[in-house]
């Protein structure tokens, strides 16, 4: 829990250090636990499809495929759920076309260069490639495809 460790949260994330931004799928579950701990940074959100997600839990993790369906769901509705309890806008980003990420960017001060996005964002590293429907849960396909156009309309959602 962060406030056990409060001189190490001011250390790592005071406004004079180097840290621009956290990665963890995981945040998206334990946000409560967070946010009164960590600078108020935007939230930007990869976004990626049901089924790759779920393919890449099997492999890694020898999942059932239902169960990283449901473990995409769990991440993205929490935190959808905390969006309206803490009120931050979401910055979408699709992933791997990288939709959105101008946007996000441009929140924080940044103007996207290609060379480092390709640095961070190598599309060769996607090894799991959705190439069917969901058909087992239509309301997965439908958040999906609210999100994909989330990240399309250039600009952060509320709450």
């Amino acid at each position: 829990h962060p406030t056990l460790f409060p001189e190490i949260m001011e250390k790592r994330f005071s406004p004079d250090s180097e840290v621009i931004g956290l990665k963890d799928p995981r945040l998206c579950v334990t946000y409560p636990c967070w946010a009164g701990q960590l600078p108020q940074w935007p939230v930007v959100v990869s976004i990626r499809h049901p089924l790759e997600m779920a393919m890449s839990l099997q492999a890694m993790n020898m999942h059932p495929l239902q169960h990283g369906l449901g473990t995409w769901w769990r991440f993205y509705s929490d935190l959808l759920m905390y969006q309206r309890i803490y009120g931050f806008p979401i910055y979408w980003v699709d992933y791997p076309s990288l939709a959105g990420l101008d946007v996000a960017l441009e929140s924080v001060g940044l103007e996207l260069d290609p060379l480092k996005v390709a640095a961070v964002f190598d599309v060769k590293e996607q090894h799991n490639k959705a190439n069917q429907e969901i058909t087992e849960a239509p309301y997965l396909a439908e958040f999906y495809g609210w999100m994909l156009q989330q990240a399309r309309n250039s600009k952060p959602s509320y709450a």
